[in-house]
């Protein structure tokens, strides 16, 4: 898809920073401070899986609570992969023109989904004239009706422009859907208050304009939508634990990607100002990396998951994934980090380089991350080449050898030792959970048994104090499959999970 990486781009120079504007000098250091970053293979403990194949051209991806994924396909097709397949039947296909970066590129789930039904896209509407249109739509199991659908809000034409759509959609904590828009290669419109082109639009779920937009009661039509400009390709947004910060992946053009804390009356500067720079005039991007880093930044999501199953080790709590698209690779940062942007602790760190040409990752409310893979460069769409692939942590390395002895992975030298022996079917499981090397930090234990959508079935220690190893019991009941159920372990503000599978050669 071309939106990922725009074919008159200019490769520049550059490398990662992070942005502070009363602190620019200190940008010129941590240029020079991340040359040798680099990345790496997944790290210790972590496992990668193929999950769906056959793929064109993903441009988008949500995730149910339920743990389904909507996947958006950029010629207007939302798939869904349900356990772990991918169903035949397309839970909605939409008439889109999809050449270049035209196309459907942005999907959300209304964020009380499925009680509230909606599927919210984001796509290049080819009639009366090409133009990008947000919609809604309603989902009944596992399909919805095209016929139905909820025209939210229609942009100005598109006219020659064949770059820079846009697409990234995410809810806030208040409920208001935000959705980035491109400046349909007009980079002038983006600092144009009256043009919705280059923006970060804010509205109500039905479309309506909150009455509290920093433009509401001054401008007139969808530019009261305005909630931040000065931005060139916002492709994907992602709204940080409880809603904030809410960041935009904004595709650079010459020298910088950029990561942007989106924030109400936001002006980055596009196409005034690329990237960190000292004009305080400007909103400065919270990251940016430069061209001989990558070339077009995609993602990404915060690890905050609702209902951790495959729980990340606790260094990755709250950080901030995103990838790039030429590079392939997927790096974590810490926006919240002591000091700020610009601190030593705010750092991006690598996390993985073995993404094939990502577009977009999410978070799954288990733990778990997934990503897509478009698998080749800008140019026409290869049907069913790409793929969708899921990083969990644990996972395939859990449980005991024929020899007794633990294939747990591990983790940080201050975590219990937990260990899992028997099956679901004779005579259940057994569980030793060791005590932590420093247990005046953990002085209570909860330990739960929960299926895969996080939901409660058993409770088999509840604020216990811990002394010494604690060893319990569970048999499942009939019907539950392997890796179905999961043992959760809760201390002081502490979070352990692992698959309760049988025992393994």
């Amino acid at each position: 898809m071309g939106a990922v990486a725009p074919e008159e781009r200019v490769v520049g120079s550059g490398r990662l920073s992070f942005h502070t504007l009363p602190a620019f000098m200190v940008l010129i250091a941590l240029v020079a401070l991340l040359r040798g970053i680099g990345t790496a293979a997944l790290p210790a403990g972590f496992t990668e899986k193929e999950v769906a194949k056959g793929l064109s051209s993903p441009s988008g991806m949500a995730i149910a609570a339920d743990g389904r994924v909507f996947i958006a396909e950029q010629e207007g097709r939302v798939l869904v992969l349900k356990r772990d397949s991918l169903l035949v039947r397309p839970v909605l296909t939409l008439k889109v023109e999809s050449h270049d970066e035209r196309g459907l590129t942005g999907i959300a789930l209304d964020p009380d989904f499925p009680a509230s039904p909606y599927l919210y896209v984001y796509y290049t509407a080819p009639s009366p004239s090409s133009h990008n249109r947000l919609s809604r739509f309603a989902i009944s199991g596992d399909e919805a009706d095209a016929a139905q659908e909820q025209v939210l809000f229609d942009l100005p034409d598109i006219g020659a422009a064949i770059w820079h759509m846009g697409g990234g959609l995410a809810f806030g904590k208040e409920g208001k859907l935000y959705c980035g828009v491109g400046d349909h290669q007009k980079p002038a419109e983006a600092r144009n208050p009256d043009s919705p082109f280059g923006k970060v639009l804010r509205i109500n779920r039905d479309g309506s304009i909150p009455s509290d937009n920093p433009r509401y009661a001054s401008a007139m039509g969808i530019a009261r939508a305005v909630w931040a400009s000065g931005l060139r390709n916002p492709f994907s947004l992602a709204a940080g634990p409880g809603g904030v910060p809410l960041l935009a992946n904004d595709v650079g053009e010459s020298s910088f990607e950029e990561i942007d804390d989106v924030t109400a009356g936001g002006d980055f500067g596009w196409p005034s100002n690329e990237g960190p720079g000292p004009d305080a005039a400007y909103a400065g991007p919270l990251l940016a990396y430069g061209h001989n880093d990558g070339c077009a930044v995609m993602g990404g999501d915060f690890y905050r998951p609702d209902r951790p199953l495959y729980l990340f080790p606790p260094e990755y709590d709250g950080k901030y994934f995103f990838a790039d698209f030429c590079d392939g690779w997927i790096r974590t940062a810490d926006p919240a980090a002591a000091g700020g942007p610009g601190s030593a602790a705010a750092i991006p760190a690598a996390f993985s380089d073995k993404a094939a040409f990502p577009t977009k990752l999410r978070i799954a409310p288990d733990g778990s991350l997934y990503y897509l893979s478009r698998g080749y460069a800008t140019g026409n769409i290869k049907p069913g080449v790409s793929k969708l692939f899921r990083i969990r942590y644990g996972e395939g390395g859990i449980g005991i050898r024929k020899d007794g002895t633990d294939r747990t992975p591990a983790r940080n030298g201050s975590d219990p030792r937990i260990l899992i022996t028997g099956s679901g079917s004779a005579g259940g499981f057994r569980i030793r959970i060791g005590t932590p090397a420093n247990p005046d930090a953990f002085p209570w234990i909860r330990v739960e048994i929960r299926d895969r959508l996080g939901r409660l079935r058993a409770t088999l220690a509840e604020n216990r104090p811990w002394q010494g190893n604690l060893d319990l019991s569970w048999m499942p009941v009939i019907g539950h499959r392997e890796g179905l159920a999961f043992l959760v372990v809760r201390s002081a503000g502490r979070v352990w999970s692992r698959p309760l599978v049988a025992p393994v050669p």
